[in-house]
């Protein structure tokens, strides 16, 4: 996990998945999975969701993988833009079927279709990873 800090408050966090998981996103090798890109409200525009992607994709770069993925909701055009900004581009439609248990004990399914992005990541020389 990445955390954004404005005088110690934490204002974004963004995870990344290295591991094998979903293979289309995650596949422990030469793809690796942004996810939950959070940014407080009134400081988005300000370049912090940019600089935890840019930071998200050096992580990445530094460990071998090729290509970066993360997922957006369709209606989130807002994301969309800035990660298409950053070079991403969609690769795949996801239905968005899931559950979750909340602390008391409640499933919730949640349909959220979304899109599939990814970047390939330029590869570092081996004297700078």
């Amino acid at each position: 996990i990445l955390v954004a800090d404005l005088n110690g408050y934490p204002v974004g966090h963004l995870f990344i998945h290295f591991g094998a998981g979903n293979l289309i996103f995650a596949d422990g090798h030469t793809r690796a999975y942004h996810y939950a890109l959070r940014v407080l409200a009134p400081l988005r525009g300000y370049g912090i969701g940019t600089r935890l992607i840019a930071e998200g994709e050096s992580m990445m770069q530094v460990r071998g993988f090729r290509w970066a993925t993360i997922a957006v909701a369709r209606d989130n055009l807002r994301a969309r833009q800035l990660y298409e900004r950053l070079g991403y581009r969609v690769f795949t439609d996801i239905p968005g079927h899931w559950s979750y248990v909340d602390p008391d004990g409640n499933t919730h399914h949640v349909h959220e279709p979304s899109w599939g992005l990814q970047k390939h990541l330029a590869h570092l020389p081996a004297d700078e990873s």
